[in-house]
């Protein structure tokens, strides 16, 4: 097997990603590469650092982990940007995951507007999503990501007041709003509003 201490690249990526549940810090070095990597270019890498992102999506194991992972990936994109990058995909899928595994809807529901918080991207989640989509085109890949994405700003607004960490993941996107384009500037400034109090 492949040990935690390989090298990430494109060739193994999605494996140790895969494998990322065995070791917290796998969990973090494989992230941080799938995060750091520029998505122009080679159609086949974007693919691999989609469903890598699937992969490893899942393996946050506590509130503790999934709050430094967050705030990790908001400072790689400070450094490697937005545009051409996944991190606000990867952060999306991450969030997605953590909701439905937590049963946030439930809380949501008592404690905010429901219609705050959309689920769409709930009913694509499962442990295996990241094989279960692989004979699916790039396009409809991108899709489930943009549906992550679609309900990512409600739902980090709540998980982030949960942790007390608005603030400082409103600074940061307040930061990465100035450069970001499109559906990611637009997803920033709805984390920006929702973290800064306002509504819907």
């Amino acid at each position: 097997t492949m040990g935690i201490q390989s090298d990430v690249s494109y060739n193994n990526v999605l494996v140790m990603a895969s494998c990322a549940s065995f070791s917290s810090k796998q969990t973090r070095r494989v992230e941080t590469w799938i995060a750091r990597q520029n998505v122009r270019g080679d159609p086949s890498n974007l693919r691999m650092l989609l469903l890598s992102s699937l992969a490893v999506a899942p393996q946050a194991r506590n509130d503790i982990e999934m709050k430094e992972s967050i705030a990790n990936l908001f400072d790689i994109m400070l450094v490697a940007g937005t545009n051409n990058t996944l991190c606000i995909e990867l952060i999306a899928a991450k969030i997605a995951y953590w909701w439905d595994s937590r049963y946030m809807n439930e809380m949501s529901a008592a404690t905010h507007p429901i219609q705050r918080v959309t689920t769409m991207s709930s009913f694509l989640i499962s442990s295996n999503l990241c094989f279960e989509v692989q004979s699916l085109p790039n396009k409809e890949i991108s899709a489930i990501f943009d549906l992550f994405v679609t309900d990512l700003p409600a739902k980090l607004a709540l998980l982030c007041q949960t942790w007390k960490i608005s603030d400082d993941i409103s600074n940061r996107a307040t930061r990465l709003c100035k450069d970001a384009t499109d559906k990611k500037k637009a997803c920033l400034q709805k984390i920006i509003q929702l973290l800064d109090g306002g509504g819907e």
